[in-house]
């Protein structure tokens, strides 16, 4: 459960970082369409590897008895809901959100290792 708990906390702060990458690459005008492009790649694939592993470790959580891995399951359905609401106009302000979830289950996975 540990090797788990560790892969989903170095993840997670894969996609935290990308999504700060993205932040910071969309507030610039100069920026090559070629490498926005590669960082919306990067950002897909965290974000895909994010929820892959944060489903695995509820399930392992759950298998283990673990039921606090359960309060993860809301941060799998948070970024559908964010990107239900979001607009182009307010992307910053989307991503922002999706940048506290990611925190959000950040703390709770080494809370969860921890104890």
């Amino acid at each position: 459960m540990k090797l788990i708990s560790d892969i989903s906390i170095l993840i997670n702060i894969l996609a935290i970082f990308s999504l700060i990458t993205g932040l910071i690459f969309n507030s610039k005008n100069n920026v090559d369409p070629k490498k926005k492009a590669s960082l919306g790649i990067f950002i897909g694939i965290s974000m895909t590897l994010y929820l892959l592993i944060l489903g695995i470790t509820i399930l392992v959580g759950i298998i283990n008895h673990n039921f606090l891995y359960l309060s993860l399951l809301i941060f799998i359905i948070l970024p559908f809901i964010i990107g239900h609401f979001s607009s182009y106009s307010k992307v910053k302000l989307y991503t922002f959100y999706q940048i506290l979830s990611y925190l959000g289950s950040l703390s709770i996975l080494i809370f969860t290792r921890l104890h």
